[in-house]
């Protein structure tokens, strides 16, 4: 289908946008949604929603030079998604060993110095934490799991203005999620900075019609 302006319709291709993004192809989904411009309504939400989702799996875009054809990237998803829960479950073993089947399968990426670096937190090495979250920057520097973990170092050491600038990056990359507002919070609330909580706090709740959490 054609529209006005010679190219597809947005619908059509809006549709195609979310099942490429079902199975794991979001760049197909990003490039159609860049064609559907603002034609199509919750176009920029599904875009944001996409490029907060690839954030979190340390999956930029041109992610082929790291070593993920798009062909592989379900695959690659399945595997950090598996590391992911287990560093969320703290419980180390099972993380290293995820961590050995990301980084046998995807050895270039991103995702595979994430969680390194979440793995290294759980060991508390915190010199490993710092050189592994700065590879994956380095490679990936939207990787919300990386400036969390970093931001949380930083804010132990406390260096405020550092960990502060990791938490805000979160929150630029990824506005649905309270993880970064929820950690610049509890930076605020332990640096004794109570007016910028209370300002953070009155935000949170505006965008999000509930009390910021901690």
């Amino acid at each position: 289908t054609l529209g006005c302006g010679g190219g597809p319709a947005p619908a059509p291709i809006f549709r195609g946008a979310v099942g490429a993004a079902a199975v794991g192809a979001s760049p197909a989904a990003v490039a159609a949604l860049a064609r559907a411009g603002n034609g199509v309504a919750h176009a920029q939400d599904l875009a944001t929603d996409l490029s907060a989702a690839r954030a979190h799996l340390a999956l930029p875009i041109g992610a082929t030079a790291l070593g993920i054809a798009p062909d592989d990237e379900p695959r690659y998803v399945a595997a950090m998604t598996a590391a992911t829960i287990a560093v969320a479950s703290l419980n180390r073993a099972a993380a290293e060993e995820q961590l050995a089947a990301l980084a046998l399968a995807f050895p270039a990426s991103a995702g595979r110095q994430v969680v390194a670096c979440e793995v290294a937190a759980l060991a508390k090495n915190p010199r490993e934490t710092r050189a592994r979250c700065e590879a994956a920057l380095g490679k990936d520097p939207d990787a919300t799991g990386a400036r969390l973990t970093l931001g949380r170092l930083e804010a132990r050491a406390k260096n405020t203005p550092a960990a502060e600038k990791h938490f805000r990056r979160v929150m630029l990359v990824d506005p649905k999620s309270p993880d970064g507002w929820r950690e610049l919070g509890r930076l605020y609330l332990d640096a004794g900075s109570s007016t910028q909580h209370t300002q953070l706090a009155r935000q949170y709740e505006s965008l999000f019609s509930a009390p910021l959490p901690r």
